[in-house]
């Protein structure tokens, strides 16, 4: 069962949004103004500088001089800037929860308080997902989490609306998606090895091999930009690097029955 957070003399659990600051300014600051139009109680929002210069980052800085800026020289990857984000979140005993959130992403309005609302009411939840639309075009579904299929090591990209008002899966994307100060003493970081493209997924399984589920939840809408293909040379090639290495962490073996 949920361990139920702490709150402040108002009853509200304590928020920290964690951002990575790579994606180009403009993105960040819809992203950010997505975040200030949420009415979330006791909030924090942190900017983790990763990959974007300086000059970049202070002018979103001067558009939203509200949010807490991390600056950082070197890009840390999105498996060792959510590690840092961890520890800024853990370092503050007040902290409850912290909402990762992809500096290309969007909250629609109260989809924070959506993914609070449901935590309570869920089994053993671990990384509760929003359901991602593409920024592009909202009629898209971008992701509504992922299955899989752990004797063939193959995924499925649910691209489905959702009819339940959350449903488990296997794994789930951290585009927009809320985890417990409990649950982070729980589980193990980021594999920084797996610093991008599969790296949500491996920690969604180490979530679920701690005792928690992941969830996506029907109510609780980002948006994501699609900057890039998946069908893109880079994209492909760490995709299947890196999902090979989560399997040889899981201790598969490759042969004519599995591939």
């Amino acid at each position: 069962m949920s361990t139920n957070p702490r709150s402040d003399k108002t009853g509200h659990p304590r928020v920290v949004v964690g951002i990575l600051a790579y994606a180009r300014p403009d993105d960040l600051i819809d992203t950010l103004e997505s975040v200030r139009q949420q009415t979330t109680q006791n909030i924090e929002t942190v900017v983790l500088q990763s990959g974007m210069d300086d000059r970049d980052l202070g002018r979103v800085r001067d558009v939203h001089p509200w949010a807490t800026y991390v600056w950082n020289a070197s890009n840390l990857g999105a498996a060792g800037g959510r590690n840092r984000l961890i520890k800024i979140v853990l370092a503050d005993p007040d902290n409850d929860f912290l909402c990762f959130l992809d500096s290309d992403a969007s909250f629609e309005a109260g989809a924070l308080d959506a993914l609070l609302d449901i935590w309570p009411r869920l089994e053993s939840p671990g990384l509760v997902s929003c359901t991602i639309l593409t920024k592009e075009n909202p009629e898209l579904v971008h992701s509504t989490g992922v299955s899989i299929d752990f004797d063939r090591m193959t995924e499925t990209h649910h691209i489905d609306l959702l009819v339940d008002h959350a449903v488990a899966r296997d794994a789930v994307i951290t585009t927009a998606s809320l985890v417990s100060r409990h649950v982070l003493g729980c589980v193990p970081p980021f594999d920084e090895a797996i610093f991008a493209y599969w790296e949500d997924l491996d920690w969604s399984i180490h979530i679920t091999q701690s005792g928690f589920q992941n969830y996506v939840v029907r109510n609780a809408i980002a948006f994501h930009a699609l900057s890039r293909s998946r069908y893109h040379p880079a994209v492909i090639y760490y995709l299947t690097r890196h999902k090979l290495m989560v399997a040889r962490k899981l201790g598969y073996g490759w042969n004519a029955n599995n591939l």
